[in-house]
């Protein structure tokens, strides 16, 4: 696999196993057929020769070819004309010609068609595969020598989806050597490369100068992206002189060289400069190239200095003495300060991170002040404002924490005229000078070290009286600082394949306590939480995701990290399907104690190191995909403090600090999540875990960026940060975050009337209640191994809006098949299965919204139908979902009466009359029935009928000499399982009569056929002519035998007797 270059990558990854087959060798004519419309723009010749008329054609020195009717591609030479003596002419009209010719002399290599790319779907490692490939002609000479560049590169559209590799190169169908193929990641926006015009998005370079290439060449590789791109940026054959190998080694050489500050000139007198450093990751390695100042605090020169922040100096808060305890204290979170409206009140970070503001100091200069706030309004690209910062006690027996705005106060800046004053460097001033009471310079005791300007401090320790408040001793310094003006990188996402490598960061800290402790424990390996009262038993995090392909790395932090000096991290991704790794994690998460402070860098540092460790060599095999940052309290300690800290006061630089490392540890690629829990979860009569909660939403904000999740979140995926006050809350949204190896099944119902609805989700509600203690049973067939069933009981799952039910799969090998059934049991009796889309059983989709086949399975009861399904050929990340779906049984069914002749049951009858009656309890309870339309074609209708038992009598005799149904029809419909039965009555006291189906057609003439589907029951009953007998029997036939020998001898005396009168 060819990676993109990105700062850490200096070997090649392994390839990947991926091959085309190769193209037909009669590809070349064919793709100079389909190039006519790219060559079309080539300069016409005066004459074209004629396939009808060859005569008089000689060789000239330009070679040409056609394309003929049927496609092919000919070499025909071109013509000259011969001498005429006929007189001249007018020039014919332009007709269409049945060949159409180009030059094979082409300028430069054009492409047939469009670059394809095509999605494929996701690989193991997570990216997602698209399968780029393109049809190039090359230039040639007249006698064919190809004119090929030594390079052919492929340039991508402007897109917000990185590229992150590609592989399985291949020319021809040939595969290359993957050395021979070169990607450039185009940079960020705040790269300092010179990329040419022509360059606007990623390069791909295939190195042609050793291959010997025909006139019409196909390229094809795979492009890996991070994710799914919705709109595909456009490829295109890039014909400028840049390759993906130069353009890498100029980033490369750019980025290893030292950065020159800008001369900024000499100060004018009349203003004092304000150079404040703007940082991001915290640099591993190397420093930054902030200017060296004497006496500058050096966490100054361990952050990356980031180009394009905005600084914004604001006005005082009010107009009273002002000095260093107050830039510690003023200007809470609640407070909005007023920027000062003038040009030389807002800079933007350069090159090496440094913000340069110009300030006036004359009082009279419109907006100057003696000292000002200093926030930011804008990040640098890829990265966040912060806005609030969280300082004060740490968690537990501490002060409570206040929100200050994320802003600096000043030194006094009227005295500063032809200065320039430097974020980290300490300015103090005599407390006695009475004109200079306005600055963060100005100290109220000559014995505390100042934290002017944006510099480090001694924390002040402190005492808690009897009476519940805290004495300290000395000045507390909330605003103490690094001197690097922090942003918070916005977090990478999740990838969405299963089999993850994980990192749990465990706060071990005093403020957790034994209560705090052990219900992280059940968290993580299960057991009892809650209190005496109220406790329960969880399963546990790592035993639920034993059977998946899930890695996990453990840390721990206290005063550093680990947290305990008698039990190491567990750096290197143990896997949870195996039995020793897993005794390994879980024996490492019994073992945790609690001590010390809170070292919030220290924690994350660990995943940094390991990382880059990893990215050096060349893999990201062991790189974590996701960091879950457990902890109870803001953080009090720092590894980089220049000034001592005494864990229990949290203060700018410890949040200053956590945010570096964080942002170094998401530009590796690994998604930060911070959770907040209580410092005392539930106790002994569960009190409000809330009253506990320590630790902030800024601060836990400050590491990942982006928005919090509701406590009561079902899944972590798409969160940035959150706090939980319910440990099993908390416990079932990290399995819902992690456990991707699956299948996944919901249950939907269609409440609509339509009887030919197509069910969807959109027009289905979930079954929320119904499904709750209704499961699906699967059978799970691996390609090795043996074969496993799961129940798989729907739960509530993140993302969705309803319960799903989950299959696990192992993370190591795909499936031949899975097969899902639903038990019978479980179908409300007022329920109907209902087909999904193409008429299935379920609707299956992968993780990409792509259609999944499905094979029905016949449901295990016949009687109640259920929505049984087979997919084959699943893939070892999963990811399948599926749906079913039911609707309402309705209570009310049409009739349909269709009027026939006994003999041809296909032709209807008209002119007859039905009256249709509902059977009461007794005669005087029945019930006529009006239809719902006009009878047509020898075709009555009944709308919305309710089951029960029915009399049908003929009070019309249809015409054509058709005799009257000497009694009527009784029968009964029912429904039953759903499904509509149809009964024979013998008479009207007949309660239950004889059912009428498939396999017992008994039915009594005149019905004659019976259909029941669509909530509709459909009969034919049949008539005969006068005097014709009908040829049908069955129950019931004797009846009609001696009514119509009664009806025949009746009519014959009535006959004989009017003869009689008229003779």
């Amino acid at each position: 696999m060819r990676r993109a270059t990105t700062e850490h990558d200096t070997k090649k990854a392994i390839p990947m196993k991926r091959r085309r087959i190769r193209h037909s060798v009669t590809k070349a004519a064919a793709m100079c057929a389909a190039a006519i419309g790219v060559l079309s723009t080539a300069p016409a010749p005066a004459q074209e020769p004629s396939p009808d008329s060859t005569g008089g054609l000689v060789v000239t020195d330009s070679p040409w070819t056609a394309v003929t009717s049927d496609g092919s591609v000919e070499a025909v030479d071109g013509v000259v004309p011969e001498p005429s003596t006929a007189p001249p002419t007018e020039p014919p009209t332009e007709q269409p010609n049945p060949l159409t010719t180009m030059d094979t002399m082409l300028a430069e290599p054009q492409v047939v068609g469009d670059v394809s790319f095509e999605y494929t779907g996701p690989a193991p490692d997570g990216t997602q595969v698209y399968q780029l490939e393109a049809d190039v002609i090359f230039p040639q000479t007249p006698d064919g020598q190809v004119l090929a560049d030594p390079e052919v590169s492929f340039v991508r559209e402007e897109s917000a989806v990185p590229l992150v590799d590609v592989s399985d190169p291949a020319i021809d169908g040939v595969p290359v050597p993957e050395t021979s193929v070169d990607v450039f990641a185009y940079p960020a926006p705040d790269s300092e490369a010179a990329l040419p015009e022509d360059v606007t998005g990623d390069l791909i370079t295939f190195d042609t100068q050793s291959l010997e290439l025909e006139g019409a060449t196909t390229f094809s590789t795979e492009v890996h992206l991070a994710s799914v791109e919705e709109d595909p940026a456009a490829w295109s054959l890039y014909t400028g002189a840049a390759t993906a190998t130069a353009l890498n080694a100029e980033v490369t050489a750019l980025e290893a060289s030292p950065m020159q500050a800008p001369n900024y000139g000499q100060v004018p007198a009349d203003r004092a400069r304000l150079v404040v450093q703007v940082g991001g990751d915290r640099l591993t390695t190397t420093t930054n190239s902030a200017t060296n100042v004497t006496g500058r605090v050096s966490n100054v020169y361990k952050y990356k200095g980031e180009p394009g922040a905005v600084l914004q100096l604001y006005r005082p808060l009010n107009d009273n003495s002002f000095g260093n305890e107050d830039a510690n204290n003023q200007l809470t979170a609640n407070v909005t300060p007023v920027a000062i409206n003038q040009p030389w009140a807002t800079c933007t970070s350069d090159i090496n991170g440094e913000c340069v503001f110009d300030i006036p100091v004359s009082i009279f200069a419109p907006g100057t002040e003696k000292y000002y706030w200093v926030a930011m309004t804008k990040a640098s690209p890829g990265f966040e404002v912060q806005s609030v910062i969280r300082t004060g006690g740490g968690g537990g027996d501490a002060p409570a924490g206040v929100d200050l705005r994320y802003a600096y106060a000043t030194p006094y800046m009227r005295d500063a005229g032809g200065q320039t004053l430097y974020s980290g460097v300490r300015y103090r001033r005599d407390p006695t000078y009475i004109l200079g009471r306005w600055g963060s310079d100005w100290e109220t005791s000559g014995s505390v070290i100042p934290t002017s300007f944006m510099n480090e401090a001694p924390s002040a320790d402190f005492y808690r009286t009897d009476w519940g408040n805290y004495l300290y001793y000395g000045m507390r310094q909330d605003r103490s600082a690094l001197g690097v003006f922090q942003q918070v990188r916005s977090n990478p996402p999740l990838s969405n394949r299963c089999g993850l490598n994980v990192g749990f960061i465990v706060d071990t800290s005093n403020s957790v306590g034994t209560s705090g402790m052990s219900t992280i424990k059940a968290i993580l390996n299960g057991g009892r939480i809650g209190g005496w009262l109220t406790g329960r038993n969880i399963a546990g995090v790592l035993p639920s995701l034993k059977s998946t392909g899930t890695r996990v790395g453990l840390v721990s932090f206290g005063n550093s990290s680990p947290g305990s000096s008698s039990q190491s991290n567990q750096l290197t991704p143990l896997s949870l399907n195996n039995a020793t790794q897993f005794g390994t994690a879980t024996n490492w998460v019994n073992v945790l104690n609690y001590s010390g402070g809170t070292n919030w860098e220290a924690g994350l540092r660990k995943f940094v190191d390991h990382n880059e460790t990893q990215l050096s060599q060349g893999s990201r095999g062991d790189v974590y995909d996701v960091v879950f940052m457990i902890t109870d309290g803001n953080p009090t300690f720092l590894d980089t403090r220049t000034q001592p800290d005494n864990g229990r006061m949290g203060e700018f630089r410890h949040v200053e600090a956590a945010m570096g490392v964080a942002n170094t540890l998401k530009s590796q690629g690994t998604r930060v999540i911070p959770v907040g829990i209580p410092s005392e979860w539930t106790g002994f009569f569960a009190p409000d875990a809330n009253s506990q909660l320590s630790v902030s939403d800024p601060n836990l904000q400050a590491l990942s960026g982006g928005s919090k999740g509701g406590s009561d979140s079902r899944s972590l995926r798409a969160t940035d940060f959150i706090t939980f006050t319910d440990a099993e809350v908390f416990q079932q949204a990290l399995l819902n975050t992690l456990n991707e190896c699956s299948v996944t099944v919901e249950r939907r119902l269609y409440e609509g009337k339509d009887p030919n609805a197509v069910a969807t989700p959109s027009n289905t509600r979930a079954t929320l209640q119904e499904s709750a203690s209704w499961s699906f049973d699967g059978t799970l067939v691996p390609m090795t191994g043996a074969t496993t069933t799961q129940s798989g009981k729907p739960v509530a799952t993140a993302g969705s809006d309803n319960l799903l039910a989950k299959f696990n799969l192992n993370g190591t090998t795909g499936y031949k098949s899975i097969t899902v059934r639903e038990p019978s049991s479980g179908v409300p009796a007022d329920w109907l299965r209902m087909d999904a889309a193409g008429g299935y059983n379920a609707q299956c989709t992968d993780s990409a919204g792509t259609p999944v086949s499905v094979t029905d399975v016949d449901p295990r009861d016949p009687n109640t139908p259920t929505n049984d399904f087979q997919l084959t050929n699943v893939p070892v990340t999963g990811g399948i979902h599926c749906v079913v779906y039911y609707r309402l049984a309705p209570t009310d069914f049409d009739l349909r009466l269709h009027k026939v002749d006994a003999e041809n049951r296909d032709v209807g009858l008209d002119g007859a009359a039905f009256q249709l009656a509902r059977l009461g309890v007794t005669a005087a309870d029945d019930a006529i029935v009006p239809p719902t339309a006009q009878a047509s074609g020898g075709v009555f209708a009944w709308d919305k009928l309710e089951p029960g038992r029915y009399r049908l009598t003929e009070t019309r005799a249809a015409t054509g000499g058709y005799s009257l149904l000497p009694q009527p029809v009784y029968f009964r419909v029912a429904r039953e399982n759903g499904q509509l039965a149809l009964y024979m009555l013998n008479g009207p006291t007949d309660q239950t009569g004889t059912r009428v189906s498939a396999s017992n057609q008994i039915l009594t003439f005149p019905v004659v056929g019976f259909e029941a589907a669509n909530n509709q029951v459909t009969m034919k009953v049949a008539n005969v002519r006068v005097g014709e007998m009908p040829d049908t029997g069955g129950i019931g036939v004797a009846p009609w035998l001696v009514a119509g020998l009664t009806i025949s001898a009746l009519g014959a005396a009535f006959a004989a007797h009017g003869r009689r009168r008229v003779a």
